[in-house]
């Protein structure tokens, strides 16, 4: 096998030298002379256009001393024309000679002047229509033979890739044929005897490692907030100790692909609009770097905030998940005291959302006894092997209804005021804190309408402000922040939406445009904090 995988390096490594020297170094050359083709035709096109800009300006020269000529001889005819009138033999005999002289320069300069625009004309003509037809028939045949050249090229790499790929099979069913002959039993009864007979007390975490996991499930995930890149992993959260979710490429991986911690982190629903996908999740993690995988996998760094996002198949599936790491993650006091351990007798608690969230019934009683707990827990997805009691009640749980509805007399970033037509695209993400939850459509001009509205449920307990950051979309660059708008959510009533215009705060690096007249915008928003029932169970 090893002598065949050489073999197959070394027709790589032809491979790579035939591609270098015939195909690449040439197309190279080509492009390398029509970079200096582009130039030669660029210097010569520019030559000609000073020349021609060198005859307007002589044209313009001589224009301005022939009208300087033609008012000056306008002025002695009528000096002349008063003498005469004047009968003052002395001073018309004087000013016929200026006149006479002052017609003599004058027929030289209109000489002069029609020269000059004959040859401009000459020039303008040539340029318009010699010289750039000539170098766009020339940039045209460069062209057609840079292409032709370039199909030439592509031709040999595509006929020098299908033999490198019949060496490549052919190799490849003479290297199946040897694997086919090993024997996998022997091999590993040989490694175990040369290996594993005195380990060294270090064991890789595998998925398969981690026995007795409190939940498991295949989600997608990404990092960043770019729509795509989602990848499917295969997800274990483990107690070792301390509640850890681990992240694997598949339910087979012999190592972690991250570590998540769930001390110091938080848990988000994300709105569908953020990430225009269904079912998005989000763990915020701050914890210290702890180097458990061998090979990679790796987790948050002390004080650096790492975010994961994470979609599941089903609305089900990923509010039960939410339940889970809510329950053993540990973000502040407020939240643990609500849906996670807390107490110093390690009371254990567990947060079950409203029905619309988690699918329990709206029906649902309070059960009477232990066993009728016992066994509503057994029923309900997700819940199953959670602990008992005789301690059954509801809590109110915090949730924010967001309406975007539309805005007005936006400035263009930097503060410049705009139109109607300005050309701004306008859009708005929506933030608790400094997390990340939705965003609005793309929208149009300076007075834009959205009308969306945003239900974020069950928000942890110790977001205080919903923000409102507006953008504009970027053609050419990266979009560039409009203003932002900052709710205290402290300040708000319980189920009684606040509809008004909200003014925009415009991010400034001076402090000091007090004096400047130019209008911010406002943007119209609807919101309400309201204030819902959801099960909570708890057992000491």
């Amino acid at each position: 096998v090893v002598d065949h995988t050489l073999q197959q390096a070394e027709m790589h490594r032809n491979f790579s030298n035939i591609l270098n020297n015939n195909i690449l170094d040439p197309f190279l050359l080509v492009l390398r002379d029509m970079e200096n083709h582009r130039k030669s035709v660029i210097d010569r096109g520019s030559e000609y256009f000073r020349i021609v800009q060198e005859y307007q300006q002589n044209l313009r020269k001589a224009k301005k001393e022939h009208d300087n000529l033609v008012t000056q001889h306008v002025d002695l005819c009528s000096s002349l024309m008063k003498a005469q009138n004047a009968s003052k033999e002395k001073e018309i005999d004087k000013l016929n000679l200026k006149v006479n002289a002052m017609g003599e320069k004058l027929k030289i300069a209109s000489e002069s002047l029609i020269m000059f625009e004959d040859t401009y004309r000459t020039a303008e003509n040539d340029y318009n229509l010699h010289l750039i037809p000539g170098l766009s028939e020339e940039l045209r045949n460069k062209e057609e033979e840079r292409s032709l050249a370039n199909k030439k090229l592509m031709l040999d790499f595509n006929q020098l890739e299908q033999q490198m790929i019949a060496d490549s099979l052919k190799n490849g069913e003479i290297v199946g044929d040897i694997i086919k002959g090993i024997d996998v039993s022997d091999d590993m009864e040989k490694f175990s005897d040369n290996h594993m007979s005195n380990p060294d007390g270090r064991s890789k975490i595998s998925a398969q490692s981690l026995v007795n996991p409190i939940k498991v499930g295949k989600i997608y995930m990404k990092r960043g907030d770019i729509v795509s890149g989602w990848k499917l992993k295969y997800f274990v959260l483990a107690n070792l100790g301390s509640k850890t979710l681990f992240c694997f490429d598949s339910e087979d991986s012999q190592y972690p692909r991250d570590i998540i911690p769930l001390q110091n982190s938080q848990v988000e629903n994300l709105d569908d609009s953020f990430f225009n996908r269904a079912n998005c999740l989000q763990i915020i993690s701050r914890a210290p770097q702890i180097n458990i995988s061998a090979n990679g996998g790796s987790i948050a760094g002390s004080g650096v905030k790492q975010t994961f996002n994470l979609s599941t198949e089903s609305l089900r599936e990923r509010d039960e998940w939410v339940i889970v790491l809510r329950y053993h993650t540990t973000c502040c006091v407020k939240c643990e005291s609500v849906f996670g351990p807390k107490g110093t007798q390690a009371e254990k608690e567990v947060h079950f959302s409203n029905s619309q969230q988690s699918g329990l019934s709206a029906n649902m009683q309070s059960p009477n006894s232990e066993s009728e707990l016992k066994s509503y827990i057994d029923i309900q997805p997700g819940l199953k092997g959670y602990p008992a009691t005789d301690i059954f009640r509801f809590r109110s749980i915090k949730s924010v209804k967001l309406n975007i509805i539309e805005a007005k007399d936006l400035p263009y970033p930097g503060g410049f005021s705009g139109t109607n037509d300005g050309g701004l695209l306008p859009y708005c993400v929506c933030l608790l804190d400094d997390v990340k939850m939705a965003r609005t459509v793309h929208a149009n001009g300076n007075n834009p309408f959205w009308g969306e509205v945003f239900s974020f449920k069950d928000i942890s307990l110790h977001h205080n402000r919903l923000r409102i950051l507006l953008l504009n979309t970027g053609r050419m660059q990266k979009d560039v922040d409009i203003g932002h708008i900052s709710i205290n959510l402290q300040a708000l009533k319980p189920n009684k939406t606040v509809e008004e215009w909200f003014p925009l705060k415009i991010f400034s690096k001076n402090n000091h445009d007090d004096d400047i007249d130019r209008r911010n915008g406002s943007v119209r928003l609807g919101v309400t904090l309201v204030s819902n029932n959801s099960i909570h169970i708890r057992a000491v």
